[in-house]
């Protein structure tokens, strides 16, 4: 077969591709025809000219932000619950989904809509499953009452030495506590509370019996033996001792 119906049978399989999915994927086509439509032919040509990444990177902040705004503004349109239903939650992440399809289809290339799908998915399952180790966490720290004796692990940020709470184990398992290099804060409980302007997080005072680092500060403060000091139950380590 010559180079050039070599070329020919390529472009019609990438168009048989695109326009077999186009039933299945029809609210995600129908955004990039109503796209198309909206803007000039010739910033369709710049847009489809660009490097794919610098194309995503650009649009992003001109007609992306657009496009995830109507999808906010409407919580019942076709194409947010298309996206939900693929597990595409992220206005982002169906920003960017709508634009890199646009630009494969205007380069001819193959569209791979799956694969953006599900990288998209594998990116988040480690923040979701943060989020579920996070649930637990609480559970265990609201637990603690008024005059329980407690200890709080902190890492020591080797860039600007300062002690911060590992919100997600699972997104630092490199991360083992180390007496010689972390800060861990021993207390008795105080109180629990919530804020009336932070719905999401609950809170825990304690006092500070011991500390085996001086002189290093956290995010709120510069913790001392003697000091009440505020800790997060939605994820600091908090320990019995």
């Amino acid at each position: 077969m010559s180079r050039k119906l070599n070329g020919v049978f390529v472009l019609f399989f990438i168009a048989l591709t695109f326009f077999s999915c186009r039933d299945e994927n029809k609210p995600l086509f129908d955004a990039i025809s109503n796209i198309e439509k909206q803007l000039s032919k010739n910033n369709l040509d710049e847009f489809a000219k660009k490097e794919e990444s610098k194309a995503l990177v650009d649009i992003h902040f001109g007609y992306g932000m657009t496009l995830r705004n109507e999808i906010r503004s409407d919580k019942d349109s076709v194409l947010l619950k298309y996206f939900n239903s693929k597990g595409i939650f992220h206005l982002d992440d169906m920003s960017s989904i709508v634009f890199k399809t646009l630009h494969r289809k205007h380069n001819s290339k193959k569209i791979d809509l799956e694969k953006q799908i599900q990288e998209k998915i594998k990116f988040w399952e480690p923040y979701i499953d943060c989020e579920k180790d996070n649930a637990k966490r609480f559970e265990i720290n609201d637990g603690y009452s008024k005059g329980d004796s407690v200890q709080i692990r902190l890492k020591i940020n080797d860039k600007d030495n300062i002690a911060y709470p590992i919100e997600c184990l699972n997104l630092n398992p490199e991360w083992v506590f180390d007496d010689n290099k972390d800060l861990l804060i021993r207390g008795i409980v105080l109180d629990k509370y919530y804020y009336d302007y932070i719905e999401d997080n609950k809170f825990m005072k304690i006092k500070i019996i011991s500390i085996n680092k001086d002189n290093i500060p956290t995010p709120r403060d510069i913790p001392k033996i003697g000091d009440e000091f505020q800790v997060v139950l939605n994820y600091e380590i908090i320990e019995k001792w």
